[in-house]
């Protein structure tokens, strides 16, 4: 058996769960969803790897939680919304002295017309995930599963982000995440 083969068999793959409290509204959308409401999303994140580390892991847990730090940052107890959703920004910038914690949908570019759906959430939240871990040895970001409720998720993969979608989240992410240029390790 050639070592190519062998690797392949040998692919294995870690896993890191978390929930987070969050209200969205769809706009556009005729039934339930338009209406602001909120949701306890659950998701997994799921991390390749081939080889582990002398001490016999890939990567320490407790560095992936630093991906559910963020998200609780960014996410948990606020408001995810479309940057056309003109009453809902207000809404939000307005209760408080500082406004409500508020992320904005970045996928079609700052201020372009992005719902927060379950779908793109998961990409987003993919995107942070693969930052985060991009440059430790040996390990690669898999996938997200993202549960809206207990019965309804989406499964996001790295090749589901079309390189569109990586530009405009970068153009409008970076600066407030402090993250280096990464388009050439795409």
């Amino acid at each position: 058996m050639d070592c190519s083969a062998k690797r392949k068999i040998n692919m294995q793959t870690v896993r890191r769960a978390g929930t987070f409290d969050a209200a969205h509204r769809v706009m556009d959308e005729k039934v339930k969803c338009f209406n602001l409401h909120g949701h306890l999303y659950q998701y997994t994140l799921e991390l390749r790897f081939e080889e582990v580390e002398k001490i016999g892991f890939a990567i320490d847990f407790k560095d992936m939680k630093k991906f559910d730090d963020k998200i609780d940052d960014l996410f948990d107890h606020g408001f995810i919304a479309n940057p056309k959703d003109e009453a809902l920004l207000s809404a939000c910038n307005t209760i408080g002295d500082n406004g409500s914690k508020l992320w904005e949908m970045s996928l079609n570019g700052g201020g372009e017309y992005c719902n927060p759906t379950a779908e793109n959430i998961s990409k987003e939240m993919l995107m942070m995930a693969h930052l985060m871990f991009r440059n430790h040895p040996g390990l690669s970001v898999e996938s997200l599963t993202l549960f809206e409720t207990p019965k309804c998720s989406t499964f996001t993969q790295l090749v589901n982000v079309s390189i569109k979608n990586w530009q405009n989240w970068l153009e409008r992410r970076q600066p407030e995440l402090s993250l280096d240029s990464v388009l050439e390790t795409l």
